[in-house]
């Protein structure tokens, strides 16, 4: 009954949450992931349906967070609803971690050493 996006009294289905309204059962659809915006040992805990920020992605329904993009690769976009939205790094950037926003766009110094032969 829940799942069927009519306005009712209760708990959403699992997979499902309120929508801004907070009147409304929604599934999570890809972009999206059910937040909890209250305790979840309340009787009826708050799951809003909410976009993946940026720097995440969520290419199945109904889930209850986003996937980090990969290291490597950064996103901007926030409801990203594939791991394509994660976009390699330019050249010249970097970016070590995961779920990065933007990567950066200095690098860390690199240093070389060599090793000569001391001449007597």
């Amino acid at each position: 009954m829940a799942s069927d996006d009519k306005t009712y009294c209760g708990q959403c289905d699992s997979g499902f949450g309120l929508l801004e309204d907070r009147l409304t059962c929604h599934e999570a659809e890809v972009g999206h992931y059910l937040q909890t915006l209250t305790s979840p040992e309340e009787i009826f805990p708050l799951i809003q349906v909410t976009p993946c920020p940026s720097g995440r992605y969520q290419d199945t329904p109904g889930q209850t967070t986003c996937e980090l993009c990969p290291s490597g690769t950064y996103n901007e976009e926030t409801g990203a609803d594939s791991p394509d939205a994660c976009r390699p790094c330019p050249g010249g950037a970097f970016e070590p971690e995961e779920g990065k926003q933007a990567p950066e766009v200095n690098s860390p110094k690199s240093t070389l050493t060599l090793t000569l032969p001391l001449l007597t």
